[in-house]
């Protein structure tokens, strides 16, 4: 079916009629048009009777000079619109600054929670007691401003002075709960526990350890292993767009909206556009810019055609080019 019959067709059944977002042509030796001694050849093979036929810019003389210009001009455009790295793709994604939040935060946690683990192992496999005696005793207030208003905390320090199994003494202090604080009384004896290998990591017997080891790893287990997961959707995610600017299908689109976001870079919140395009099928689609300053985004309006390019494989994947 030629051109004039298919859109005869698509006319009766009321269908969009399919547009060429691409036209491209195969050729073992093409002739760069850019190139002074190939446009001469190629001048060449234009046999001289053709010259006359049609006037203006119907000749083939003409043609080709346009053809030529337009070719320097698309070559101009690839060399300046060259493909973005796959960090540009990775530092505007929200997914990679949230994954890279909660990576550090999990790792802070489970710093933290090793650190509690650790020690009581210490304590379980080297520890020995010994008697000391309660050198002091203090209460300690801070004051700590939260979002939820300034809040006093207690703490309950309690130092002591102990001798070692090999007649050694060594002095601690150990913030304490209230009911081991209450119960202890200056210059009396207290049970002390340490750790044979190095006497310095120490405690109070009757202060063991809580569960609070688990809790920090845990919560940082979780929290970074979510982080981890969304730095490599986040990197997917940026393989995906260099490849679709590399070698996707351009196309035009329209503005659909320009959008303020809750993302925020330096407390300045960042900007979308929210586009339309069509694929080669003539089916639409919805993409979404990558975030950009409010000065950037207020350059569109809706109802602007903007460029972008698409997956031919997966049409409803695409980019924003500009």
């Amino acid at each position: 079916m030629n051109l004039t019959g298919c859109a005869a067709w698509c006319r009766r059944f009321r269908i969009a009629f399919p547009s060429a977002p691409f036209r491209g042509g195969i050729d073992l030796n093409p002739v760069d048009l850019t190139d002074p001694n190939e446009r001469r050849w190629f001048d060449v093979l234009i046999w001289p009777e053709h010259d006359g036929r049609g006037t203006g810019p119907t000749r083939p003389t003409v043609r080709m000079a346009a053809a030529t210009s337009m070719t320097a001009q698309e070559k101009d455009v690839r060399m300046t619109q060259t493909s973005p790295s796959w960090m540009t793709f990775v530092k505007r994604s929200f997914a990679f600054w949230t994954g890279l939040f909660l990576l550090a935060f999990g790792g802070i946690f489970l710093a933290i929670g090793w650190t509690f683990l650790h020690r009581e192992s210490q304590y379980q496999l080297d520890g020995q007691l010994a008697d000391g005696i309660v050198l002091t005793k203090a209460i300690e207030r801070a004051t700590r401003s939260s979002s939820s208003g300034r809040r006093t905390e207690t703490h309950y320090n309690v130092g002591y002075r102990f001798k070692t199994l090999d007649g050694r003494l060594y002095e601690g202090e150990q913030d304490v709960s209230v009911s081991t604080w209450d119960g202890l009384r200056e210059q009396e004896p207290v049970r002390v526990q340490y750790v044979a290998s190095s006497p310095t990591t120490n405690r109070i017997a009757s202060e063991r350890a809580t569960g609070s080891g688990y809790v920090f790893a845990g919560v940082g287990m979780i929290t970074a292993l979510v982080g981890a997961t969304l730095l490599g959707r986040s990197a997917m995610s940026a393989h995906h767009k260099v490849r679709i600017w590399s070698q996707g299908t351009s196309a035009d689109a329209i503005v659909a909206a320009v959008e303020e976001t809750n993302f925020k870079v330096n407390r300045r919140p960042m900007w979308v556009v929210r586009y339309r395009y069509r694929d080669h099928s003539a089916r639409t689609h919805d993409g979404t810019s990558d975030y950009m300053t409010a000065e950037k985004a207020n350059n569109w309006k809706i109802g602007d055609t903007i460029r972008v390019r698409f997956d031919p494989h997966k049409p409803n994947a695409s980019v924003w080019v500009e």
